[in-house]
């Protein structure tokens, strides 16, 4: 007695919520035994109730459809269907998992990402073909885009893509997802976009770390058309990762990671009426040439490239005679540090000398908005003192050949310093692994 007037009440309220009329008809079913959760299991996938009828199933999505009916008998998504079918005109059943309550739907409308709903839209023919009339008129499809991926604290999740809509490949100019149906058992990021009708494109999730890192997930691009016979879709992913490599080579497709290969602004890539060869090296992409300014104008490739240093007091005989050395990974002068112009750079540095502090200036990188990552000590930072380690992160804005040093005392005078390269696009190498 008491849980159905809860129920009742629940569902009065719930009702106005979903943009429900107020002449909504509850419906009562009969005592079941209770079924396993379809979310997420089935997110993006069709599903078959108990009375053999089909849905298309999306997780984490609610609906802003016309409510007939609601009924706070069921206790999961499945049960929701089952309810669907027996009320006459219910195209969809939209389930709240927080109180319970199933909404019986007689259209479709937009799909917004919640973490409390799940949705499931009947695909029989003898119920939708008035909803497919109506959604083969849509020329903007609502799409909600699901990605699982593991993030950190105060980490954010972008969609980014080559059309407009998904920033054009831009990190900064993409959509943002909304971890509001985010678990440790179930890493959901979501987003809906509306795109138009037809429309094909590519790609990918990047994670954005709390200190402005971009980290792409890895090849190969994603590809999909946008549905001409529906108001609304559903795309579900997970993070695309690269097979681990080995620490212990020095080259520089070892410390590529995350490599993609057309997530640029612009494309990185010799053009088929211009290819490098070994005695021509002046193939340009993208509208750069040698006379770019690269204060102004650089490409963005989307790989990142890391290094981990350590720097230590040893004793070498760089001239032949032996002296106190301050070394970079036990070598004078340090590792060189590559990568393509446009790549974002990742160096771990960890200050093993007993008695100094330290900081790594990256000389002839602009920094530009990333002052921060300069490393002059009393001006931009603090010395990392013995025993700290900190990653500097940036993207290489110029192009050609510098040098890194210590900033710290007259630290570079005794072994801290090392080569840049950064290769221009007419040098660049595609696809590195």
């Amino acid at each position: 007695m008491h849980r159905s007037l809860i129920a009742n009440v629940i569902a009065l309220v719930a009702s106005f919520s979903c943009g429900a009329a107020s002449t909504a008809t509850p419906v009562q079913l009969a005592p079941r035994a209770t079924s396993t959760a379809l979310c997420p299991t089935y997110n993006g996938k069709k599903y078959q109730d108990a009375n053999g009828a089909s849905y298309a199933v999306t997780c984490y999505n609610t609906n802003n459809g016309n409510v007939i009916a609601t009924t706070g008998d069921p206790v999961n998504l499945g049960q929701c269907m089952e309810a669907c079918d027996q009320e006459s005109g219910c195209t969809a059943a939209l389930f709240h998992m927080g109180v319970n309550m199933c909404y019986l739907l007689s259209s479709v409308g937009t799909m917004t990402s919640n973490g409390n709903y799940n949705i499931g839209v009947k695909s029989s023919s003898s119920t939708t073909s008035t909803a497919s009339a109506a959604a083969s008129s849509c020329s903007t499809v609502q799409v909600t885009f699901n990605e699982l991926v593991t993030t950190s604290w105060q980490q954010s999740v972008m969609l980014v893509g080559s059309i407009s809509q998904l920033g054009n490949w831009n990190p900064n100019s993409g959509v943002s997802l909304s971890a509001s149906g985010y678990t440790s058992s179930n890493p959901l990021w979501s987003a809906t976009v509306g795109l138009p009708a037809g429309t094909t494109f590519q790609y990918k999730y990047v994670v954005i770390g709390v200190d402005g890192t971009v980290t792409w997930e890895a090849d190969p691009n994603q590809s999909y058309t946008v549905p001409s016979n529906a108001c609304s879709a559903t795309e579900a992913d997970s993070w695309q990762s690269v097979s681990s490599v080995s620490s212990s080579s020095a080259t520089l497709a070892s410390t590529v990671k995350n490599t993609i290969s057309a997530t640029s602004t612009t494309s990185v890539a010799a053009t088929s009426t211009c290819t490098n060869g070994p005695n021509s090296r002046n193939c340009w992409s993208g509208g750069y040439d040698i006379d770019t300014d690269f204060d102004t104008a650089w490409p963005t490739t989307g790989r990142t490239v890391s290094y981990s240093w350590t720097i230590t007091n040893i004793t070498m005989a760089p001239d032949g005679y032996s002296r106190h050395v301050l070394a970079v990974n036990g070598q004078y002068p340090g590792p060189v540090l590559e990568a393509n112009w446009g790549d974002q750079i990742s160096v771990t540095v960890t200050n093993n000398m007993p008695n100094n502090g330290t900081t790594i200036h990256w000389h002839g990188i602009r920094q530009h908005n990333n002052n921060g990552q300069d490393g002059v000590p009393g001006v931009t930072e603090c010395p990392l003192a013995p025993g700290q380690t900190k990653t500097y992160t940036f993207q290489a804005t110029q192009y050609g050949s510098s040098w890194y040093h210590s900033h710290f005392s007259s630290q570079y005078g005794d072994g801290i310093l090392g080569p840049i390269v950064s290769l221009p696009q007419s040098m660049m190498r595609v696809n590195i692994r």
